[in-house]
């Protein structure tokens, strides 16, 4: 009899723990998908921000546009303060959604990363913009950045970025503001090399390896080795900044 006592006891613990078990994460699933609805409406907000201002035609074809359009980015930026063309931050949302085309969002990229960011409204999004450009004060993270950011860019399955591009992402990129320190001891040379320059387009390769000239070497270009494995167009860049430095 102690013994069946004992053993019902112990069900009847069993299944609170179980039913207790289960109402957390009935919970959690609840507020899951309550953030999820919010995200969404979001989006749609986002995605249909500039309908109002269009003609019936042009809004009729954003209604059938299931991503949101860079009107829609525009808007976004304007509500978290920040300059769609010249501040780092909306690059940096695009890399925390994974996005795979400069100038669009598509609903499962916005999902994807407004989750991993915490957020479900655009407010909520302003609040973690200084998170986000902490992180890439870490040398490594900023790297990862860096490079996504050129795959960003590129034109569909195109190998190459035009320099113009390219020349505008490098200043949003590595050109300081306010306090911040330039990352690139070299940007304000190499950008007038690219001006001067018959190249019109720029490589992954290429992009890669001037930050990576950036950080290792110094400004007046003494531990460059012109044997190195640098890519042409560096080797380039150097020849010229030295033939302007000599006629200075």
């Amino acid at each position: 009899m102690m013994w069946g006592r004992s053993t019902s006891k112990s069900k009847s613990k069993s299944s609170k723990r179980r039913s207790s078990s289960g109402n957390s994460k009935s919970s959690r699933e609840k507020a899951e998908a309550a953030a999820r609805k919010r995200v969404l409406e979001t989006f749609e907000a986002l995605r249909l921000a500039s309908s109002d201002d269009m003609e019936d035609a042009d809004a009729v074809a954003l209604e059938a546009d299931e991503n949101i359009g860079a009107e829609g980015i525009f808007s976004m930026c304007d509500q978290l303060g920040i300059d769609a063309e010249a501040d780092v931050e909306v690059l940096l949302i695009a890399w925390k959604c994974g996005c795979g085309a400069m100038g669009t969002i598509t609903k499962d990229e916005f999902l994807t990363g407004m989750t991993a960011m915490g957020c479900t409204t655009v407010a909520e999004l302003k609040n973690v913009l200084p998170a986000l450009r902490m992180e890439i004060e870490d040398r490594r993270m900023f790297k990862t950045f860096y490079r996504y950011v050129f795959q960003l860019a590129r034109d569909g399955t195109a190998k190459s970025v035009d320099k113009e591009t390219v020349m505008g992402l490098m200043c949003v990129l590595l050109r300081g503001t306010g306090d911040d320190e330039c990352r690139s001891r070299h940007l304000d040379s190499f950008l007038a090399f690219l001006e001067t320059s018959e190249k019109t387009r720029v490589s992954a390769d290429q992009w890669n390896s001037f930050l990576d000239f950036s950080m290792q070497i110094s400004q007046d270009f003494s531990n460059f080795d012109e044997d190195g494995a640098w890519p042409l167009l560096l080797d380039d860049w150097v020849e010229w900044a030295r033939e302007k430095a000599a006629k200075a």
